[in-house]
């Protein structure tokens, strides 16, 4: 227990960025950072930041000022729809004697701007991987015979912030990740099915109901209340958002953004010989 909530403190921390530039600066290589600017620039396109004390509009007419003189450049690339995201330099190994087959925790950092967005990622999970039904039950446990239970939950990372959370346990762990990436890639490349999402929300329906009566749920239903975008959501009367979600609207989520997936993995020490990331 104690090396899954490490585990997950890492996720979340690495899903939101949050492990600082100084977590990889002993590890950059030209390589790398040109993996990074081949999959991240974009042509005519730039973020400025600028700090200090000055008042912006200042700021801004210096800005103006300067660039003004360039020559326009190309026109820039049209934007591609999110496909499976990297997990490259994201993944971690975190080396725990006794947990053997290793567990695998893949997450992606989401925010969400209103209460659909809130319920809409709840369908999206129950497709990817909360039912038995799921995407990711089918491909790992039926097809191909990797784990014997997958697991999509939420980890809260804030107000507004949510880490969908995968996990497994499973001795296939790299073609394990492959199908959680591709999964979750799937998610913004086209639209789940009328079948997927008529049952997703019929499990959200039913979870409410069923959780009503539960001290627990109630407190994770206020826990979640608090961290949703409406302070004063009421959970249990989801039923008008459940109604208004499409096919349509959850691809529309799932592209909008959201940060890049990434990976733990915790197992024998000898899972993590050689793993970047290890410790």
């Amino acid at each position: 227990f104690r090396s899954q909530a490490e585990g997950d403190r890492r996720l979340g921390r690495r899903a939101w960025g949050e492990e600082g530039a100084g977590a990889m600066s002993s590890d950059l290589s030209v390589e790398r950072l040109e993996a990074f600017r081949a999959r991240a620039w974009v042509a005519s396109r730039m973020a400025l930041a600028v700090r200090g004390d000055l008042p912006a509009k200042d700021v801004e007419a210096e800005v103006r000022r300067a660039f003004s003189g360039l020559p326009a450049g190309a026109a820039a690339r049209a934007a591609k729809p999110a496909a499976a995201p990297p997990v490259g330099a994201t993944a971690e190994c975190l080396r725990a004697p006794g947990v053997d087959p290793p567990l695998l925790l893949v997450g992606r950092g989401v925010e969400i701007a209103d209460d659909a967005d809130f319920f809409g990622w709840q369908a999206l999970a129950h497709v990817l991987g909360e039912s038995h039904s799921s995407r990711l039950v089918r491909r790992l446990r039926l097809e191909e015979p990797l784990v014997y239970t997958v697991e999509t939950d939420w980890l809260t990372a804030g107000r507004g912030r949510l880490t969908l959370r995968v996990s497994c346990q499973t001795e296939e762990v790299e073609r394990s990740r492959a199908v959680i990436l591709e999964e979750i890639g799937r998610l913004a490349e086209r639209e789940v099915t009328a079948e997927e999402l008529a049952t997703a929300v019929a499990i959200l329906r039913s979870r409410v109901l069923l959780d009503r009566q539960s001290p627990h749920a109630a407190l994770g239903r206020w826990a979640r209340g608090v961290l949703a975008p409406s302070p004063g959501l009421d959970l249990t009367a989801a039923g008008p958002v459940l109604d208004r979600l499409t096919p349509a609207g959850l691809l529309a989520l799932a592209r909008r953004g959201g940060r890049l997936a990434v990976s733990v993995v915790i197992g024998e020490p000898a899972v993590c010989a050689g793993k970047e990331g290890s410790r």
